[in-house]
């Protein structure tokens, strides 16, 4: 291990707030992630014409994944060795290979219909849970070796937890107030009145 990875006294190193906002900082930005995937990403993707079966297949089979995917990536990271120590470069790495994936997960070609939706959304899905271990198995696994000292450790983890809250309430918020500014500027021109397009901006504009 090298830099703050290496195991020091408690005494000596001392965990600074900015090491500790930087560590948690991820799981704000993973939470509410997770949270609007896991209710509103599979509506999306019914309405966008897959079928059901096909999304509780894959959905079933990226968890499945995962039983192998864990264990094998503590595995790798507990051998890697680098001048950034042996878990920082998955997690800029994972970083960068989730918000891909996310984005793909999110903007399915318009091209796509029906069981071609659903495999763009199986490979993107299974993939994006895939970055996620190798995102998240080193990310915990550095929380624990940033110090020997149990209360220094206490507090990066209690200020990891308190940024997770942060996100699932911006979970619970972000779909409520970006459904207000769109039902503001929901505006048709004076040709669209009286047909569907209208009676989509009334819905939206009684939310």
């Amino acid at each position: 291990m090298t830099g703050n990875e290496k195991e020091k006294d408690g005494k000596d190193f001392q965990v600074h707030t900015r090491q500790r906002v930087a560590y948690g900082a991820l799981d704000f930005a993973k939470t509410p992630v997770q949270l609007l995937i896991s209710v509103h990403l599979l509506t999306f993707y019914q309405q966008a014409g897959a079928s059901l079966g096909a999304i509780a297949f894959f959905t079933s089979t990226a968890r499945c994944f995962d039983v192998l995917s864990d264990p094998l990536m503590a595995q790798i990271s507990d051998g890697f060795s680098s001048r950034f120590g042996r878990r920082r470069p998955f997690v800029f790495a994972g970083c960068l290979f989730y918000g891909g994936c996310l984005l793909a997960l999110c903007t399915p070609p318009e091209s796509l219909s029906g069981a071609s939706t659903g495999v763009w959304f199986g490979c993107f899905y299974i993939l994006f849970f895939l970055t996620d271990t190798l995102m998240s198995i080193p990310h915990n696994a550095l929380g624990q070796e940033i110090t020997s000292d149990t209360d220094q450790r206490r507090l990066v983890f209690m200020v990891a937890k308190i940024f997770q809250a942060l996100g699932m309430i911006a979970a619970a918020a972000l779909p409520v107030l970006l459904g207000t500014i769109l039902s503001a500027d929901c505006k048709l021109p004076a040709e669209c009145h009286g047909t569907a397009a209208e009676g989509h901006c009334a819905a939206l504009e009684r939310r």
